[in-house]
């Protein structure tokens, strides 16, 4: 399937540039040199921003810009595109002696030629990074300017400085990293850039590490969007070229960066996905492909799952946790078979080059080598990771494993990939990242076919099969709450959107603006104002929903506990140290629900070590840790603790307590309000639920008996666990059967009693009226209907 659309973009224009530049890039330029290029020198220049990495291409002296206004037909395919012979002399070293028929399309669309934006959406290893080149080479080529790729890691600017190496050397450019492109936008240089191309726009979802870029992907996607939307009201000259994988809201993606879009399903190497419960191995679709023998001594039965793939192919396994790498490494190591004399020697000379680097040898890295066996992970340094990544595309490493960051950074494919557990840390996969994973599996040229095999446990069954089947979630905008205030300090702080006219009009060529264009309208305008929520609270409050309502944990409600936390009361741990020994001692249910709802366990450490952050990303884990702190609390009221337990086990006295309870109720009614009108009917029916039960702090049971204004918490729970679970029940007993069966004491007198059975009674005599008012309607309306 391969789809080409033109972006609608009526009212919006140009371009911008990216934010900052990440100081731990490997080789960084000085500042000077970017923004005092030498005319006669011919440059390309790689920089990293505080959010990802960036690769910049300054043109050859010399370029011709009459050169870009070759018709599609001399640019085509004969003539690779007006570029000099020498590229395709390149890329036919490295193999590359046609293109697939989809790059094809995209490279001789006129979209494309003609310089305008193009976002490009298809499955990983689908051959966008051969697009992005030649957008990039035309740029410097063929158009004269300067070109700039942006990366989602540091590792791979070295990787791709390496790779471009020839082109550099052939085509008479030089290569530099560490560019602040911020710059050009405060010295009014944008218009300098020929082409902004985006190496991946999206390729993962919900990464808890934040240290992705890719849009809808945290306070890293914040500062892309921001980049781009620079780029576009800037610099209207500048062409945007976004590669991603697959988004779920292709279209919108492409309306705000007023491109064509381009989407097809490709991919080089077929895709066999699998999916093992147990011992049985099932196909995508759930038919069962076979069943594996038992094995004591391999609980996983993983083994010959290896072992049928090599030494002839390579295996990529993802697992949760670097330590699970680790364990899992050795493990293999010592069950697999023995190495031919060649995979001995080969892996000898792998071992003695690790020996050689600076840092040496890791010793449990040394043990597993011999067997072809290696783990990848950020414990290693990088020596020791760039001879593994070279030992494993050499083949002389059969298995790797590693965790989720290897999916979206270095490219190393396998025939067949496993993932372990569908989990990263304590999060469940979401389908984007299990897409990033299993799209290693399959290395063109060399693999007839790829294949994956996710290994769930069966109480995992459901969620295991959607990550095969499911949707792909939308790339949402990040610029709000405090992404949103640092964007338009910036372009107040920078002048190019001085008033708050000019705001408004930045703020229209962002993803934000426009999701606010097209989504708000007069619904969300509507439930914001029949809530009663101030318009910030309900954006903030609407993102949360919609997030919950794609991934609501049901399985404790500790999950809906946090969605009717007020927002704008939160209670502050007295103790980080306490809220992080608590928060290690919660159950696994309770640790997935608080990385669903954005804690992060490394933020908790450091405040328990008395590490206090102010970046913006810090701000926000504090929110989200106060916020999490006070579900907890609302969590054991909703439980019924004792009152005296939940202040000594948080340390918040009881008056702060009964005022949060207030609070949740009334921002819990809010939000069933705004659920209503936003017409997320199975979240209005929640929050209903969890407006008495806030304000009385009680059960789900007790709420009949809540009703009833003389009935505390307390006394409710004695005459229920007496077995007076209605308020018919206790209209129909005795004051003093009441007293004696409740057990209270002095606390419930007679007198108590006789005005709560009072109560009971009126209440039944208010809903029988009501009833007989509704019976008298239906009968008034069959009356009316006869008579017609």
């Amino acid at each position: 399937m391969q789809q080409m659309a033109a972006a609608d973009a009526p009212h919006l224009q140009e371009e911008e540039d990216y934010d900052q530049i990440l100081p731990s890039c490997p080789i960084v330029v000085s500042e000077e040199s970017f923004l005092e290029p030498h005319e006669e020198d011919p440059s390309l220049l790689l920089g990293a921003d505080i959010s990802e990495s960036t690769w910049l291409g300054e043109a050859a002296t010399g370029g011709d810009e009459d050169e870009g206004d070759h018709d599609e037909e001399e640019e085509g395919e004969g003539s690779l595109w007006g570029l000099p012979p020498a590229v395709a002399e390149i890329l036919g070293q490295r193999g590359i002696t046609q293109f697939y028929e989809w790059q094809l399309e995209c490279l001789n669309s006129r979209a494309f030629l003609s310089g305008e934006n193009f976002l490009l959406s298809l499955p990983t290893s689908g051959g966008k990074t051969l697009v992005a080149e030649i957008a990039l080479l035309r740029c410097i080529q063929v158009a004269g300017r300067t070109g700039l790729l942006v990366l989602p890691y540091v590792s791979l600017v070295a990787e791709k400085s390496l790779a471009l190496e020839q082109f550099t050397t052939a085509l008479g450019f030089r290569t530099e990293v560490g560019v602040i492109v911020s710059q050009l936008a405060e010295e009014g240089r944008l218009a300098e850039l020929g082409a902004v191309v985006v190496d991946e726009l999206r390729n993962v979802a919900n990464r808890p590490d934040s240290t992705s870029h890719m849009i809808g992907d945290g306070e890293r996607g914040a500062a892309l969007e921001h980049l781009l939307s620079k780029v576009l009201f800037l610099s209207p000259t500048t062409q945007i070229v976004g590669m991603s994988a697959t988004i779920g809201n292709l279209p919108q993606v492409g309306r705000w960066l007023r491109a064509t879009t381009y989407t097809t399903d490709f991919r080089p190497v077929p895709l066999r996905q699998m999916i093992k419960i147990g011992s049985h191995v099932f196909d995508e679709r759930g038919h069962r492909l076979r069943r594996m023998d038992p094995d004591s001594h391999d609980a996983e039965q993983m083994l010959p799952l290896i072992t049928e793939v090599i030494p002839q192919h390579s295996v990529l396994i993802f697992c949760p946790t670097k330590r699970q790498t680790e364990v899992c490494a050795k493990t293999l190591s010592v069950a697999l078979p023995p190495a031919s004399p060649d995979l001995r020697q080969a892996r000898e000379l792998v071992l003695q080059r690790l020996r050689a680097s600076g840092s040496g040898v890791d010793s449990l890295l040394a043990s597993t080598l011999p067997a072809g066996v290696a783990y990848h992970h950020s414990g290693l340094t990088t020596e020791e990771r760039e001879i593994i990544e070279e030992a494993y595309r050499s083949r002389a490493i059969n298995v790797l494993l590693c965790t989720s960051t290897l999916a979206a950074g270095v490219n190393l494919p396998a025939r067949r990939v496993i993932i372990r557990a569908p989990y990263t840390g304590n999060a469940f996969l979401t389908r984007a990242r299990y897409l990033q994973m299993v799209g290693r599996a399959g290395r063109a040229g060399l693999d007839e076919y790829g294949e994956s095999i996710l290994i769930i446990k069966k109480e995992d069954k459901q969620r295991g099969i959607a990550l095969l089947q499911g949707d792909i979630p939308p790339a949402l905008s990040q610029c709000r709450d405090e992404a949103l205030h640092r964007v338009l300090l910036d372009a107040l702080a920078s002048r190019y959107a001085p008033t708050t006219d000019d705001l408004c009009t930045f703020m229209s060529y962002t993803l934000r603006g426009l999701e606010a264009w097209e989504g708000a309208g007069e619904a969300r305008a509507e439930a914001t104002s029949r809530s009663g929520l101030t318009p910030l609270v309900a954006l903030a409050l609407r993102d949360e929903l919609e997030n919950a309502r794609r991934r609501l944990i049901v399985a404790d409600e500790l999950h809906l506990c946090y969605l009717v936390t007020p927002i704008g009361n939160l209670l502050d741990p007295p103790d980080w140290m306490g809220l992080f020994n608590t928060y290690q001692k919660l159950g696994a249910v309770k640790q997935e629900i608080g990385s669903a709802v954005g804690v992060r366990e490394a933020y908790l450490s450091a405040r328990a070590t008395g590490k206090v952050a102010t970046t913006d990303e810090a701000r926000r884990s504090h929110f989200v840790c106060q916020r999490f702190f006070t579900a907890l609390v609302l969590h054991d009221v909703l439980r019924e603790v004792p009152l005296r337990d939940i202040t000594d086990r948080y340390r918040v006295n009881r008056g702060s307590i009964q005022q949060l309870m207030q609070k949740a109720s009334s921002f819990a009614n809010m939000s069933r309000v705004f659920c209503q009108q936003m017409g997320w009917w199975e979240l209005a029916v929640l929050m209903d639920k969890y407006v008495p039960r806030l304000f009385h702090g009680v059960k789900e049971e007790l709420v009949p008996l809540v009703e009833l204004a003389s009935l505390k918490q307390p006394h409710a729970r004695a005459l229920f666990q007496a077995g007076y679970q209605s308020p018919r029940a206790i209209a129909q007993a005795q004051a003093e059967d009441l007293v004696a069966r409740a057990g209270l004491g002095s606390h419930f007198s007679v007198e108590v009693a006789q005005r709560v059975i009072d109560e009971a009674k009126a209440l039944l005599e208010k809903r029988a009226a009501e009833m007989r008012a509704s019976a008298e309607d239906l009968v008034r309306a069959a009356a009316t209907l006869d008579s017609l």
